[in-house]
């Protein structure tokens, strides 16, 4: 693709992506009817979206989430033919690559497939649970409406609604965007339902649902437990749950106040609540921050800023960058192994157990060595400063299509060592045989 093209397209997709980080109901609800001195390395690639036997899926597939030891993938696809019976709509599907398996997770527990749309699946750190947003009324008992979050068990088939109140009520609005802890257990989502705590929120917020005891707790609130004022979107949950990440332009989570779209991390057990989008020291991001993912036990917090004032040297442009909470440290990840920013814009990262490893996808022609052109996938080694080019063949050949880790950071895209990343392009060029439309792969560096 022309370079203008390239960079319309990634412009087009993160101005796309920031508004769902803010949207109002009415875009929630549309939702649901939707110079590096480094070579690129090669390594083997596989295709995600297809059958048991290999066939590529014939429609789009996106949205993918891996888990963390590498073996499973969930992703949303539109296409027919990845299980039997045919599906139709978007649906949610689990792949075991070990196997080759692939299972429909949008259905309810006798297996029906869900009757409206499924999308923006989660995994458990075993692969057994796989949460996805949905507008689909026959998943549970009582049939829900609108969009819901919900929970599929796969090893057992059982289905639970995690976006209600303590009482089992479904919210009374949409909720979407599901992320998970590791056991499955805590499960934290966007909701602008009013009626899932007491007392009655507003506005758009983040909820951590616990499905073992039923409680749900509002995370995007300051240490007061006073709502954030303004919107909050994509929550990222540790591990264990006890620490959330997320996007708001509230501004009166922390004081001082802060100005314009920040990222904040919630402590769920003492109420706490910190400003992650800020320099080492303390000054809040100059400009837009967004799309957070923190490592398990929560110390480390990678997200995305226009912000020129979070390093030295002063960046520009959108970047990727790395919070230690602990020592307060910022770095910058979208920089080649010479510590060179990217020439053009990084989006959507998420990072390994122990925030070595960062998988990102950027504009940025120089960020490896040959230059590479429209959007592409990378995993920035920050040990080490090495940048590998994640979307490329088994000989390293960069997609000919554009590439992107997912479109909703709350999903993990990294296996746990950094090994493995998921990803979902255009490109026909990086199996064999070629494919076609949108897929989803998994690349071994």
């Amino acid at each position: 693709m022309k370079a203008e093209t390239s960079m319309s397209h990634f412009r087009h997709h993160r101005k796309w992506a920031l508004c769902l980080a803010l949207a109002s109901m009415v875009l929630l609800a549309l939702l649901f009817v939707a110079t590096g001195a480094m070579a690129a390395s090669p390594g083997n690639i596989t295709l995600v979206s297809s059958s048991a036997a290999g066939t590529q899926g014939n429609n789009t597939s996106n949205f993918s989430a891996i888990s963390p030891d590498g073996r499973y993938v969930a992703f949303m696809s539109a296409a027919t033919d990845l299980v039997s019976p045919a599906t139709s709509g978007n649906q949610v599907f689990r792949k075991d690559l070990s196997t080759g398996q692939v299972v429909l997770a949008s259905a309810n527990a006798s297996g029906v497939q869900g009757n409206n749309g499924s999308s923006y699946p989660g995994l458990s750190y075993d692969g057994r649970y796989v949460t996805f947003s949905s507008s689909a009324t026959n998943l549970v008992s009582p049939a829900t409406t609108g969009g819901q979050v919900f929970r599929k068990d796969m090893s057992t088939g059982q289905i639970v609604l995690a976006s209600s109140n303590s009482s089992g009520a479904q919210g009374n609005s949409t909720s979407v965007f599901s992320a998970m802890t590791a056991d499955g257990r805590y499960v934290t989502f966007v909701s602008i339902a009013t009626n899932l705590v007491s007392p009655a929120t507003s506005l758009q917020q983040i909820f951590r649902k616990d499905l073992s005891t039923g409680k749900i707790v509002l995370v995007s609130a300051s240490s007061t437990g006073a709502q954030g004022n303004n919107l909050s979107s994509f929550g990222t949950p540790s591990d264990d749950g006890r620490y959330v990440t997320f996007v708001s332009t509230s501004t009166n989570l922390v004081s001082p106040a802060t100005t314009g779209v920040q990222i904040f991390r919630k402590d769920l057990a003492t109420g706490h609540v910190d400003l992650v989008s800020s320099n080492s020291a303390g000054a809040q991001g100059n400009n837009v921050c967004s799309f957070s993912y923190p490592n398990p036990d929560g110390r480390y917090v990678v997200f995305t800023s226009a912000a020129t004032n979070l390093v030295t040297p002063a960046t520009s442009g959108t970047q990727t960058f790395r919070k230690d909470m602990v020592t307060g440290q910022v770095v910058l990840v979208s920089a080649s192994s010479a510590g060179v920013q990217g020439n053009g814009e990084s989006d959507s990262s998420t990072q390994s157990d122990d925030g070595r490893y960062v998988s990102f996808e950027s504009i940025a022609t120089n960020l490896v060595t040959p230059a590479t052109t429209g959007v592409q996938v990378f995993r920035k080694d920050l040990a080490t400063g090495h940048v590998d080019l994640a979307s490329s063949n088994a000989a390293g050949v960069e997609g000919n299509g554009n590439s992107q880790v997912t479109q909703t950071p709350v999903l993990r895209t990294i296996s746990a060592d950094g090994r493995y990343t998921s990803f979902d392009s255009f490109a026909t060029n990086l199996v064999s045989p070629a494919t076609t439309n949108q897929q989803v792969f998994r690349k071994q560096l």
